[in-house]
C-alpha cells in the first residue's frame, strides 16, 4: 500500500528536470491541472477509509464520482494543447505536468476496482483508451522521433462502444481488418461464425468473426461466447 502512496504523491508533484523544446501543456498551478490533483487526492483518500465497497457502496460511488470529475477535467485540459488535424501533435509538452496525471489517475481507479467495484471496471476499460490516445501525444515542436500513433483497435471500440454500445464492443477482439462499406446492413451486427477470407461487395475481407456498425465492417480473431470464454477464428 505505502508504494501506491508513493506513486500517488510523486506523480502528482513530479516534473521535468530536462529543458523542453516548447512550453508546457498546463503547469502545477495551471486550473485543470490542480483540479485533477485536487479530485485525485480526495478519491485517494476516501479509498484509503474503505477496504470493501460490499456494504460502502455508498462510499465507492463517491469515489467514482470524484475519479469521473477528474478524468473530465483532465480531458479539458488535454484538450486545450490538442493541434487540429494531428493524431499525435499538440502545441505544448504534456509530459512534464499532465504524464504524471495519467499515472495517478490509473493507480486510484485501480484501488477502487481492487476494493471490488466491478461496476467501475467496463467504464475504466474506455477511459484508458483515451488515456493510451493522450500517451501517444507529443510535442509538435519536438525533432525527436514521435510516439506510437493511436491504436486501430482502440479507434475501432471507441466507435463500436458510441454507435452499438459497451455490451456489443466487448464481445470482439484482436482486429484484424477495417473496410467501409455504408448502409450495407441496417443498424449493429455481430456474426457468430467464424467466416473464411472472401470477397464481398468487391472487397476483400479475411478470415474472421464480422462485426457492422452502420458504416464500417470490422473483422476480428476473437469473439466471447455465450458462456464468457474466448474462441479463435484461425484464418
Amino acid at each position: 500500500m505505502s508504494r501506491l502512496l508513493v506513486l500517488l504523491l510523486v506523480g502528482l508533484t513530479q516534473q521535468g528536470d530536462d529543458p523542453e523544446p516548447c512550453l508546457p501543456c498546463g503547469g502545477p498551478s495551471a486550473a485543470g491541472v490542480t483540479a485533477v490533483r485536487a479530485k485525485l487526492q480526495d478519491a485517494f483518500g476516501r479509498s484509503m477509509t474503505t477496504a470493501q465497497c460490499d456494504g460502502h457502496l455508498d462510499r465507492c460511488r463517491a469515489i467514482e464520482a470524484l475519479l469521473e470529475e477528474a478524468f473530465e477535467a483532465l480531458r479539458e485540459a488535454v484538450a486545450k494543447g490538442e493541434a487540429g488535424g494531428a493524431i499525435d501533435c499538440v502545441t505544448c509538452d504534456p509530459r512534464p505536468h499532465l504524464f504524471p496525471l495519467y499515472d495517478s489517475f490509473e493507480a486510484v481507479a485501480d484501488l477502487l476496482v481492487a476494493r471490488g467495484y466491478d461496476e467501475f471496471t467496463g467504464k475504466l476499460g474506455r477511459m484508458r483508451q483515451d488515456l493510451e490516445l493522450w500517451r501517444g501525444y507529443s510535442c509538435c515542436g519536438e525533432s525527436t522521433s514521435r510516439r506510437p500513433r493511436r491504436n486501430r483497435e482502440m479507434d475501432a471500440r471507441a466507435a463500436l462502444n458510441d454507435k452499438c454500445g459497451a455490451t456489443f464492443e466487448r464481445n470482439r477482439q484482436g482486429l484484424r481488418q477495417v473496410v467501409r462499406m455504408p448502409d450495407d446492413r441496417d443498424g449493429c451486427y455481430q456474426s457468430r461464425a467464424c467466416r473464411e477470407a472472401t470477397q464481398y461487395n468487391g472487397q476483400f475481407l479475411e478470415a474472421g468473426f464480422w462485426s457492422y456498425d452502420g458504416e464500417y465492417w470490422y473483422i476480428w480473431s476473437d469473439r466471447k461466447t455465450p458462456r464468457g470464454d474466448w474462441t479463435t477464428c484461425s484464418p
